[in-house]
């Protein structure tokens, strides 16, 4: 019997509170125009946006598009829908559709591939007693970010998000407070990793405020060292080495060869995953360039050597000349080792303060 007086009890009041917000929205909504700007006449609403990042898809480096998913939590004021929490009681707050009243055109300019919009449909917007008003629209897509690639690929990448109140002027809508949202929920990428999110108000054209939504991101390098580094600076060590091969072998000029072919397809994997422009250069390609030009003096020199150096094959000669011809083989078999020697010393030098000025730039 308890049971049954306290259900009724509580449906009783599910169906007044329901009536009574109907009540609400009826006397909200009776007169008002979602078309015309809330406030007075010549006073601009104050919106305030909020950026949240929820995770980091990636970056498309070719393309400079940066892949983000995020969400807005945008409050102003909107005195036309406000009400006396008296006349309705219990009513402090209340969901409408967000196509059912005047929400701000938001947009990110620098938008790509995607609607650069946020107005999106039949999203809840929640409004309270004294006219306040919080949408939650999201972004899920592409915005242009400027590469950098002097460090590549231990390199760090600055990208901004501009957002803005797009059509209308300074004087009817503007932007008077921004701050960030970002937590331990952020999605990891598996390339790329979040140092920090900042979200400040700058100038924009024409005296309007815009919310810059500045991330930092640093390149995640384990499969770099691997795939990348570790064979490219360990093949380096070996271009000094091909004057100590004998000529005899007939290796050289073909481990000078192998070695040229090597940092010549490394180079173009790394250009053909960076963006081609001029505005910047990855100071580990210059160093893969300049170990392609040690690669192709090595073959050079390696060439006219062994067209200067005396055919050590074996002729009819006299015996009463045989011992001072042996003396004199004896004695340009030295001389050319030297000149391997003195090479592979210059080439060696030559490879040291290559990798040192690459590490000092690095790390500059």
């Amino acid at each position: 019997m308890l049971s049954v007086i306290v259900g009724i009890y509580f449906g009783l009041y599910c169906v007044q509170g329901s009536s009574i917000e109907a009540s609400l929205h009826q006397h909200i909504f009776n007169n008002y125009n979602k078309h015309v700007l809330p406030g007075d006449v010549g006073e601009a609403v104050n919106v305030s946006v909020e950026v949240g990042l929820e995770y980091v898809f990636g970056l498309d480096e070719k393309n400079q598009m940066l892949s983000t998913g995020m969400f807005f939590i945008v409050k102003w004021v909107d005195k036309a829908l406000s009400w006396n929490e008296t006349e309705f009681p219990g009513m402090y707050e209340t969901f409408v559709p967000d196509t059912q009243i005047w929400i701000p055109e938001i947009a990110i300019p620098y938008a790509l591939r995607t609607n650069r919009y946020l107005t999106v449909e039949n999203y809840l917007t929640n409004i309270k007693s004294n006219g306040t008003v919080n949408w939650i629209p999201d972004f899920t897509g592409n915005t242009h970010c400027p590469i950098d690639t002097t460090r590549f690929p231990f390199d760090n990448q600055t990208c901004v998000i501009s957002v803005v109140i797009w059509t209308y002027e300074s004087k009817h809508t503007q932007i008077v407070e921004t701050k960030v949202r970002v937590g331990s929920s952020v999605k990891e990428n598996g390339q790329w990793e979040v140092i920090s999110v900042e979200s400040n108000l700058v100038r924009g054209l024409g005296e309007m405020n815009m919310v810059a939504m500045t991330l930092k991101i640093r390149r995640r390098r384990d499969y770099y060292l691997v795939s990348l580094i570790l064979p490219t600076v360990v093949t380096s060590c070996l271009n000094p080495f091909v004057f100590l091969l004998p000529a005899e072998s007939g290796e050289k000029v073909g481990l000078a060869m192998t070695l040229m072919l090597f940092y010549s397809v490394m180079l173009s994997h790394i250009f053909g995953s960076i963006p081609a422009t001029s505005l910047t250069m990855p100071i580990f390609g210059m160093f893969i360039g300049g170990q392609l030009i040690l690669s192709a003096l090595s073959i050079a020199c390696t060439v006219v050597l062994l067209k200067l150096r005396p055919n050590n094959r074996d002729k009819a000669v006299d015996p009463k000349t045989e011992r001072s011809e042996d003396r004199n083989k004896t004695q340009i078999n030295c001389v050319w080792k030297r000149i391997d020697n003195i090479l592979f010393s210059v080439f060696a030098i030559t490879e040291i303060v290559l990798c040192g000025t690459v590490l000092v730039l690095m790390q500059a």
